[in-house]
């Protein structure tokens, strides 16, 4: 049971971090990409653990990270791939502009008041 918990604790956790990562983001493009791809995967998790516990109709979804099966662990390993990779790509925007902004502060000239 102390197992079971602790993986929908994981997949929770999943998708929560997914929140808060995507809603740092500038894009809502990439803001709703990463959310929808967190989504599916923690809703893939959902099914299939009510599938095991007969709360569901059987679907034939494996457990994402957990069940052996080859077109799924790369399905699972592409979204995570593209999740990161628009999370860097936000990041690496975001200090872009930061130094940008800096640099235009730094190029104005300074005025001085002779009395």
């Amino acid at each position: 049971m102390i197992g079971v918990i602790f993986l929908i604790f994981i997949y929770i956790a999943i998708l929560f971090r997914a929140c808060l990562t995507s809603s740092r983001f500038g894009d809502y493009a990439a803001m709703l990409m990463v959310m929808g791809l967190a989504l599916m995967l923690t809703s893939q998790a959902l099914v299939s653990m009510m599938v095991a516990v007969g709360l569901g109709p059987v679907t034939g979804q494996p457990l994402p990270l957990i069940s052996r099966g080859g077109t799924s662990a790369i399905i699972t390993s592409v979204y995570f791939g593209i999740i990161m990779a628009v999370s860097r790509e936000q990041k690496e925007l975001s200090e872009r502009q930061q130094r940008t902004t800096i640099e235009s502060i730094e190029d104005v000239p300074e005025i001085t008041i002779n009395d």
